[in-house]
């Protein structure tokens, strides 16, 4: 079920999103500024889902909100997105990469028309959790004039990708063999 928080300051409205385990939130938090994120954890080590994370030609395998992603990774470098937004809404964004800290960020951001019209920032983390468990999270801001726009027209399309690239990461990863981790695979 969604729920609105309205004890939020006078411009910020949280929304959450169900999923199958992952959690999505989706904000609006200024008139030019909304971020979206969600979270799960995960029965692998950092390691473990790094190297999923960061293996971009297996996204077709696993990601249903970006089953194609093209980049390097290297610093400076464009990151090319094939995103699906629901049925027979794709589109597609190149965003350049701006930190790598493996095992456990990556960053890039993208600029629609002039930098002071959109900027977005999307930030994945991977968190050591005990016993070998891991928390994936993923976070995109998105600030500008265009971000109401933006947030109108795939808020809620963004934070469920989100939820289902988590969801998603987290089956992917705990169903593969991989190096040996201690975390216990929930039955």
């Amino acid at each position: 079920m969604s729920g609105v928080s309205h004890g939020c300051p006078r411009s910020e409205v949280t929304v959450d999103l169900p999923s199958q385990r992952a959690i999505a939130r989706s904000r609006v938090a200024g008139l030019f500024h909304y971020d979206v994120e969600a979270s799960t954890e995960v029965a692998a080590v950092p390691e473990r889902v790094w190297a999923t994370l960061v293996d971009l030609d297996g996204y077709g395998t696993w990601n249903p909100f970006t089953p194609a992603v093209r980049s390097t990774l290297a610093v400076g470098d464009p990151v090319h997105l094939d995103v699906v937004l629901g049925p027979g809404r794709r589109t597609r964004s190149t965003n350049t990469v701006e930190v790598v800290e493996a095992p456990h960020r990556l960053v890039w951001s993208s600029t629609l028309g002039h930098r002071s019209l959109l900027v977005t920032r999307r930030t994945q983390t991977v968190e050591a959790l005990p016993d070998g468990r891991s928390r994936y999270r993923t976070h995109e801001v998105f600030r500008g004039p265009l971000a109401p726009l933006v947030a109108l027209v795939s808020r809620r399309a963004v934070a469920d990708g989100f939820a289902a690239v988590a969801d998603a990461l987290r089956h992917h990863v705990e169903a593969s063999p991989g190096i040996e981790d201690t975390a216990a695979r929930p039955q």
